[in-house]
């Protein structure tokens, strides 16, 4: 045995010493880890290649359960119960790796690709488990061997940008959870979401409607050849109630309403969502009427959840930075550059008006007595949450990373939240000369009296890519900017055109033209008044291309996510383009909807 395997071995010996003990129910899974990395660091070797110098598993045990109906009657059902394991293996060195390099395959999919990892017993058999690792961990480090091969060639023929190292240097962290994953109760997810959905039955404006409940719970158990260990265990509920109508124009409008908690048993009472729904519905029957707004160029207020949407839409993928990936072929040279968050290059520099602050900090559980479904305690990569001051009187201080440096930042802040952009957790938005509601609305008036404007608008709420699962025409308009390095803004749900007067007119969806980072800096003022929404956030969007590049084509189905908490005022802006979102609609039903007589 050589001296560098002798070294990982006394590596993985002090961390064995100092590893928590675990309760019975996880020893075996754990054991089976243990005992497995350890024959990986001694004896993992291909005849004249590198061995591995990192290696991580990931065991996710998931217990998922939705349940869905239109108009009282059970629509969909599902349940699914498994373990997933996620092999990472890094061979050279941490100042050079075989990370961020792609190999495309003959089919199109990326060679490193984890493409959602192997299945795992759900039984604690620990022969089973230790065959699973090892198998996966035999066909990671093959991977990774064929990428640093090529990325070694490719650097040997092309010239790329200098980088401070492929993976950074951290103090590992330990952490345990107590809580045991928990089994949905089938029956109660299963009422709640059928009283929901017959909220729609006399409602005869509405033309489509469903209502949902998704519990998920999860169990993760993380090791690394580094020291690092943990084991969390979350729980995420949700309730969705769904309803779409046409203008009598003939324009397609549809509206979700959406309840987050950190369990079933978090989310309010039936009849306060059945409330709401209602109050969605009485929004979407208005909205049949609203005027169509065709093209604006004024003062645009961002309200409340609008406010979220507009930081979740262009924000989000901002504030992370990763390397771009290289591709070893040449056919696809400066393909990912559109990757590369502009604010990289604005570090300390003005990004938004003066005055302004925003923090992420998924440290804190609650806001006003409420809980922050964006609070977490350890990322994906093993590393430990913590706050980190990204906006101070308006200059950009940092980004949120993973443990890939970039440029200038050597360190992970925590961030990596399983999708490849690091994301925020709970992000605080604040402004210090911000004021009252009313007399933003005011500066709104005078911002487009002295644009000449007849009017000024106001957008109350924008669409999420997940409640967008049926419009694929906006979903592939959203997918085909990102590739093109554009920003997107989904179109408005609720908007309306404010008169000299304050006199408000609904509007059918419009969309923001042409939106761009630098407008922050144009922001004429924020509210006092702060809104949190837990927003929930997609794979669509700038991190789509990375996905492609780093787990394969099959993930662009929006439906994994995450949720990060927004903490934001109301943003007034000084001028935006804005146009209609009219598309090709089909026209109206010829026969009434069959309720309406009832």
């Amino acid at each position: 045995m050589n001296a560098l395997r002798l070294s990982y071995a006394g590596l993985f010996v002090i961390w064995a010493t100092n590893a928590p003990c675990q309760d019975e129910e996880n020893s075996v899974l754990v054991q089976a880890m243990q005992d497995e990395m350890e024959r990986t660091l001694t004896e993992l070797q291909l005849e004249d290649e590198s061995q591995p110098y990192f290696i991580s598993y990931t065991v996710n045990e998931t217990i998922l359960a939705s349940e869905s109906y239109v108009l009282g009657a059970q629509d969909d059902s599902k349940f699914d119960h498994l373990r997933r394991l996620t092999t990472k293996v890094r061979v050279g060195s941490k100042s050079f790796d075989n990370s961020y390099f792609v190999i495309l395959r003959d089919e199109g999919s990326p060679i490193g690709a984890t493409n959602g990892g192997l299945l795992l017993p759900l039984d604690d058999d620990y022969e089973e488990i230790r065959r699973s690792l090892w198998i996966a961990t035999d066909q990671a480090y093959k991977e990774a061997i064929s990428q640093f091969n090529g990325k070694k060639a490719s650097r040997a023929t092309q010239s790329y940008a200098r980088r401070p190292a492929d993976f950074s240097s951290e103090e590992p962290f330990t952490l345990t959870s107590s809580e045991q994953i928990q089994h949905p109760r089938i029956a109660e997810i299963s009422r709640v979401a059928q009283e929901l959905s017959e909220t729609f039955r006399d409602q005869s404006d509405i033309f489509v409607s469903s209502a949902s409940v998704v519990s998920v719970s999860n169990k993760r158990t993380y090791l690394d050849s580094e020291g690092n260990f943990h084991v969390d265990t979350t729980e995420f509920c949700s309730a969705r109630t769904h309803g779409e109508t046409q203008s009598v124009g003939g324009t397609e409008l549809s509206d979700t309403t959406s309840f987050f908690a950190k369990g079933c048993s978090g989310l309010p009472e039936v009849s306060h969502m059945q409330d709401q729904t209602v109050q969605m519905i009485e929004k979407l029957k208005q909205q049949r009427y609203a005027e169509e707004l065709f093209v604006y160029n004024g003062p645009v207020l961002f309200e409340a959840q609008a406010a979220a949407e507009l930081m979740n839409q262009v924000l989000f993928d901002l504030l992370g930075a990763v390397p771009l990936p290289q591709i070893g072929n040449p056919q696809f040279d400066g393909q990912t550059q559109q990757l590369t968050s502009p604010f990289l290059d604005r570090l300390n520099s003005r990004v938004f008006s003066r005055s302004f602050s925003i923090v992420n900090d998924p440290t804190v559980d609650e806001y006003n007595n409420k809980p922050l479904l964006g609070s977490y305690s350890v990322d994906a990569e093993g590393m430990p949450s913590r706050r980190t001051e990204l906006v101070a009187n308006g200059r950009l201080r940092t980004l949120l990373t993973s443990r890939s440096p970039i440029g200038s930042l050597r360190k992970s802040t925590g961030s990596h939240r399983g999708l490849p952009l690091p994301l925020p957790g709970n992000l605080f938005v604040a402004m210090e000369d911000a004021v009252p509601m009313d007399e933003l609305k005011a500066e709104l008036l005078s911002a487009a009296r002295s644009n000449s404007s007849e009017f000024s608008v106001i957008i109350r709420k924008i669409a999420n890519v997940l409640d967008l699962h049926k419009d694929q025409a906006t979903l592939s308009q959203k997918v085909e900017a990102s590739l093109r390095g554009d920003t997107l803004i989904l179109p408005s749900v609720y908007a309306a055109k404010v008169d000299s007067e304050g006199r408000e007119t609904p509007i059918l969806p419009v969309v923001v033209v042409n939106f761009d980072a630098a407008y922050f800096k144009d922001i004429l003022g924020a509210s006092e008044e702060r809104w949190q929404f837990d927003v929930p956030v997609s794979t669509l969007g700038a991190t789509s291309v990375l996905n492609v590049l780093t787990q394969g084509v099959g993930v662009l189905t929006g439906a994994d996510q995450t949720l990060v908490s927004a903490i934001t005022p109301a943003l007034l802006f000084e001028e935006l383009s804005l146009r209609s979102a009219r598309q090709e609609y089909p026209k109206l039903p010829i026969v009434s909807h069959p309720l309406e007589n009832e």
